[in-house]
């Protein structure tokens, strides 16, 4: 492990901490900077390529990031139990995405984000699905996101990533769905 990946983990080692193991939980990208003697600039270039790499997610325009599975898998931890399997879970037919909701939505938009990076996929299918998750990102950024344009965004990417040999992550969605 070179210098830069030994760095990096340091980082996600410090975020995976102060999170106390719950990927949904939010961390100051500085205050993890702070004990491995970086700058709030530094933290944050640092933190950015993370975010990059999808290592990291950002939850604030304050700074505040929480790590993703593939962050997780970096460290070579894996999700606990409790957070586990996507396509057992439901979305809610509540008017406002509840707390596991959240997480579920989460779950889903990494999992499509990964299909469509590792799949050859023709630029206005690519174009079509990160449309469709901007959207969605748009919508949870809302104090009361809406189950129902969720659901339907979550509609038409499932139809996209089935008509697109992606049939194994639509059906996924669709479980979900219910």
């Amino acid at each position: 492990m070179d210098e830069k990946e030994s760095t990096l983990k340091s980082f996600l080692e410090i975020i995976w901490h102060k999170c106390e193991g719950d990927i949904e939980q939010k961390v100051s990208m500085y205050d993890a900077g702070e004990p491995l003697g970086y700058s709030k600039n530094e933290a944050g270039s640092l933190a950015e390529e993370l975010m990059v790499q999808g290592m990291l997610e950002l939850k604030t325009l304050a700074g505040e990031v929480s790590l993703t599975t593939e962050g997780l898998a970096f460290l070579g931890l894996s999700l606990p139990q409790s957070q586990k399997s996507t396509a057992q879970q439901k979305l809610g037919k509540q008017s406002v995405l509840a707390k596991a909701d959240l997480s579920l939505v989460a779950d889903l938009t990494a999992e499509i984000k990964k299909q469509v990076v590792t799949n050859a996929l023709d630029y206005q299918v690519i174009e079509e699905i990160v449309v469709d998750l901007k959207t969605i990102e748009v919508q949870l950024l809302s104090p009361r996101p809406k189950t129902e344009i969720v659901r339907e965004i979550l509609r038409s990417l499932q139809k996209s990533l089935g008509e697109n040999s992606l049939s194994e992550t639509a059906d996924t969605i669709a479980a979900c769905l219910g």
